[in-house]
């Protein structure tokens, strides 16, 4: 899709990684990652919970994306063939 998107490693940010993991499990009951948020709202990780695949499948990701201000273009509301890129002030993890 050619999506940017911002990853934060929790592995190796020692202190602030546990305590980011501590409000992972406070806003979501999970501490497992990939843990991915679009506009606040966390969707699971890849395929669980529903999960960014489950949503691409869909054709519920682009419009997710869109909603939340994160794509600049998209060709299609599917995701096949979209063309689009993530503004870093709706970056995952940023509420």
């Amino acid at each position: 899709m050619g999506v940017e998107y911002t990853a934060l490693e929790l592995n190796d940010m020692g202190d602030k990684g546990k305590a980011f993991r501590a409000e992972l499990a406070e806003r979501t009951g999970r501490t497992s990652v990939p843990n991915i948020f679009i506009a606040g709202e966390g969707i699971g990780g890849c395929n669980d919970g529903p999960g960014l695949m489950t949503l691409k499948e869909n054709g519920k990701l682009v419009p997710m994306l869109q909603a939340a201000g994160a794509l600049e273009s998209a060709h299609t509301s599917d995701g096949a063939g979209a063309s689009a890129s993530l503004r870093n002030d709706a970056a995952p993890g940023k509420p």
